[in-house]
């Protein structure tokens, strides 16, 4: 996908579950913008389980977008298959701010290897600008972020145990 402006202009605020663009297997997405959307801008679903071992997004890849006044977080990714992706150039802001939950980041990340960030900015999302969460109890998130930067209301540490942090 690339060069597309896309904006969710739906009444239903509310429908936390529609989502800007949806990865369920392996996918680029390049120059686009995705905006106000009740769920997250970005949704990079891997497999979870082994009930659906068909969903691999692992190798995708996202560059020079922009996801901002989305319902949750702004690029969401999660999955045993979800991992060796590179997501660089993309700037994340003003997410989370109708979520419910615990679900309000530039950028969230719960994959099983990690993935890598390059020079991706976050400003003024509803709990922080990154968010490395453990795929499974015990297994940190092995994301590296590299040049990414945070303003604005940005939490200080931008995520927990187990991601590298270069230049951050």
């Amino acid at each position: 996908m690339q060069g597309l402006s896309i904006e969710y202009v739906g009444s239903n605020q509310a429908a936390q579950d529609h989502h800007g663009v949806i990865f369920n297997r392996t996918s680029a997405i390049v120059r686009c913008s995705i905006r106000n959307f009740p769920g997250h801008g970005l949704h990079i679903q891997g497999t979870v389980t082994n009930s659906d071992p068909s969903l691999n997004v692992s190798m995708s890849h996202a560059s020079l977008c922009t996801v901002f006044h989305c319902g949750k977080s702004g690029v969401w990714i999660q999955g045993k298959d979800a991992q060796v992706m590179h997501i660089d150039n993309v700037n994340s802001f003003d997410n989370g701010k109708r979520t419910i939950d615990s679900d309000g980041y530039g950028f969230y990340d719960a994959s099983m290897l990690g993935n890598t960030y390059t020079a991706c900015h976050t400003r003024n999302n509803h709990i922080a600008g990154y968010k490395g969460d453990n795929y499974a109890p015990g297994a940190p998130n092995r994301s590296t972020y590299i040049n990414c930067y945070s303003e604005h209301r940005e939490a200080a540490n931008p995520v927990d145990e187990g991601p590298a942090l270069l230049g951050a």
